[in-house]
């Protein structure tokens, strides 16, 4: 996967703190078909009742998705067909992998820190799934 973030939208949660809003809108509208395969059209008609949209738009904006090889798509007839390269969860985690990475020299610590911090404080069971997450990847290290 060569995806690779451009940067981040600060104040915008999941999908859309990654792409710009009608990027995010379609590939949600892509991810709630699941691993059907679809058109610009079937888009456009998923995306109607919040917006309303050229078709050159929605079209221009899936072959962008594409070249940045978030959506696959392939030739049929005279219309492109897409899905997604990736599901969800897979995206967010690249995003997240990304952002670590992209971090300054020695930031890495004090953004888990942070993190923590901010699971710890939120909600008692995403701390409780850290631990396990911790636990789990403790015990593949030691060959458990």
């Amino acid at each position: 996967m060569s995806f690779h973030l451009k940067q981040l939208f600060p104040g915008q949660a999941g999908v859309r703190a990654a792409l710009h809003d009608l990027e995010a809108a379609i590939m949600t509208a892509v991810w709630d078909r699941g691993s059907e395969d679809v058109s610009v059209r079937e888009v456009m008609v998923a995306l109607r009742p919040e917006r309303d949209l050229a078709y050159t738009t929605v079209m221009t904006t899936m072959d962008r998705l594409a070249k940045r090889e978030l959506l696959l798509r392939r030739k049929e007839g005279r219309a492109w067909i897409y899905r997604a390269a990736m599901d969800r969860d897979g995206f967010l985690s690249l995003i997240a992998r990304q952002t670590l990475d992209g971090l300054p020299e020695g930031a890495r610590r004090s953004a888990l820190a942070w993190f923590m911090n901010e699971v710890s404080e939120a909600d008692a069971a995403e701390l409780d799934f850290l631990a396990e997450l911790i636990e789990r990847k403790r015990g593949e290290r030691e060959g458990k």
